[in-house]
């Protein structure tokens, strides 16, 4: 989901809601799936992958293999993998898909190749969620989760301790406690750290001015 939300019964796994500015990995078994709107504006892409496509991939890609297993082991339990929040590096992904030029042939590789980009990204969110699981128990502990999350998912300097304290109704001091203490970092450290990674992410793989 890009923006607004989806309500969906999907066969097999129940009533789900698409949030918005999550994207997640699904098998359909063949069956009736529907879904339904809220009022508003609503923008959703939905991409159906080849399963021998898949395969072929995950036989030269191993992160790939490790997705399609977790994928195969979730839909046999009836269950769906989290979604993971869509950061910087699958909107760059999805903005060069939707600007290519390309076709014939050569589109059909860009996408290909652009698909493949968001999975390796889908695969890593999902291996951090499940550090997310190992992680002791704290005070406010989704909370905190919610914040590392947002801040890696769109860095900038405008995420500051107050700020990120006053949007999830925490004291300043008690945030930049709890932080610390679960993540081993203080905040300011982590949000420059993200900053950082998405500044030499834009350095090498678009063309903006270094400005």
């Amino acid at each position: 989901m890009l923006s607004g939300k989806v309500f969906a019964d999907v066969a097999g796994f129940g009533k789900v809601l698409l949030e918005p500015l999550r994207y997640g990995l699904i098998y359909l078994p063949a069956a009736i799936s529907k879904a339904w709107f809220e009022a508003g504006t609503a923008e959703s892409l939905h991409m159906e992958l080849e399963y021998t496509w898949l395969d072929e991939m995950a036989e030269s890609n191993q992160e790939i293999a490790e997705l399609m297993n977790r994928v195969t082991t979730a839909s046999n339990e009836g269950k769906m993998l989290q979604p993971a929040m869509l950061d910087y590096n699958v909107h760059e992904t999805l903005n060069a898909m939707r600007r290519t030029r390309e076709t014939g042939g050569y589109l059909l590789m860009e996408f290909k190749t652009g698909i493949l980009k968001i999975l390796t990204q889908y695969g890593k969110a999902i291996e951090e969620q499940e550090l997310f699981n190992t992680l002791p128990p704290a005070p406010d502990k989704d909370r905190l989760v919610s914040i590392w999350e947002t801040v890696r998912a769109d860095p900038h300097i405008h995420h500051t301790l107050s700020r990120l304290a006053k949007e999830n109704h925490m004291h300043e001091k008690t945030l930049s406690r709890h932080f610390r203490k679960l993540f081993n970092i203080s905040l300011s450290a982590y949000v420059q750290e993200q900053c950082m990674t998405r500044a030499y992410f834009l350095i090498t793989t678009t063309q903006r001015p270094i400005t």
